[in-house]
């Protein structure tokens, strides 16, 4: 046997959770590492001044793999690490919109600088732990410290950030800016009417790939009772008994008999992206998917949200949001108290 095919013959006969169990060693090493290097930046409370900050701007780099709403929540992200860091946020293409949808012009500074140099930044989770800011902020320092250029802070592809309700108004601006702002004007000042997003086809099945029994999906799952129960508890509260209600998605909806038999209910399946998701923020009350693709709408939207929780997001509990368990089950009480704080009585 040569010593090619003995070494291949090893690796197969290495156990797969051996592997498994050396990458979570490695992702330690590197938690071990940020936590070492957060502590040490907040202890010197290195922080750039205001000159110097007038020098930095933040970018992010987006990965064309992912769907539209997954891009968008990539440059929330790099907005909110730019709030955070204090300096103005150049942005990133979001590689899906070709056709402009949304156009962030307004919230994205392209001033070029002086000589400007771009530079990595460290590798940090999101804004929960604590430790990224201060990381970003005592390396910002550091930087502009040693130089009279301008700094672009680069953040690693698809950064993130948890709570991106304080991004709403950014996205709003940027999908009334896009090409289709006044459709979504138009839809807002028709007759009202409430929307379901419905993820993906292939996720109401369990017979098929990302389903119920895929871990990767389990936060995506939702079983057709999961609607009938919002829409239920909808048509028990007043203000919303009469409106329409549009279940909108992107592929066959599998065996949805049960909701396709309600009164003044109507299914939109296929259509255009684009339109679907002004169609979608446009509505007087949105009822969300586990989807980066309906928060996308969500966020843009001046109406009622209803959205599962928990979710990789945050959900509040406040304003125009309303949550849901995973049963579908929301409050009476938070639903009224969200259509009065939109006006709709």
């Amino acid at each position: 046997m040569n010593n090619d095919l003995k070494i291949r013959t090893l690796r197969n006969a290495i156990p797969r959770h051996w592997i498994n169990l050396q990458i979570r060693i490695k992702k330690l090493q590197i938690r071990f590492l940020l936590d070492r290097r957060s502590a040490r930046a907040v202890s010197r409370s290195h922080a750039a001044t205001a000159e110097q900050k007038s020098r930095a701007r933040v970018a992010v780099d987006i990965s064309p793999y992912p769907l539209l709403g997954h891009q968008v929540s990539s440059w929330i992200a790099g907005y909110m690490w730019s709030r955070e860091l204090g300096v103005a946020y150049r942005g990133g293409v979001v590689p899906a919109d070709r056709r402009g949808l949304f156009d962030f012009s307004e919230d994205e500074d392209h001033t070029r600088m002086k000589d400007e140099r771009h530079v990595r930044a460290l590798p940090v989770h999101d804004e929960r732990d604590g430790k990224g800011v201060p990381v970003l902020s005592d390396q910002l320092a550091r930087i502009l410290g040693r130089t009279s250029r301008g700094v672009v802070l680069r953040l690693r592809r698809d950064p993130q950030w948890w709570d991106q309700i304080p991004a709403a108004p950014a996205i709003r601006r940027a999908l009334l800016a896009g090409y289709m702002g006044e459709s979504l004007r138009e839809f807002e000042a028709g007759e009202p009417y409430i929307a379901l997003h419905v993820r993906r086809g292939g996720d109401i099945d369990k017979t098929t790939t990302g389903g119920a029994d895929d871990n990767q999906s389990v936060h995506r799952w939702v079983e057709e009772d999961y609607y009938l129960s919002l829409v239920s508890q909808i048509r028990d509260t007043p203000q919303l008994a009469s409106l329409p209600i549009f279940v909108v998605s992107v592929d066959d909806l599998g065996d949805f008999s049960e909701l396709a038999s309600i009164d003044n209910l109507e299914f939109r399946v296929d259509g255009d992206r684009d339109s679907d998701l002004v169609f979608l923020a446009g509505a007087a009350v949105l009822a969300t998917s586990p989807s980066s693709f309906s928060f996308t709408a969500a966020l843009a939207s001046r109406g009622v949200v209803i959205a599962r929780y928990p979710w990789w997001h945050n959900v509040p509990e406040e304003g125009r949001w309303v949550r849901a368990d995973e049963a579908g089950t929301l409050s009476p009480d938070r639903l009224s108290s969200a259509l009065a704080h939109v006006g709709v009585s």
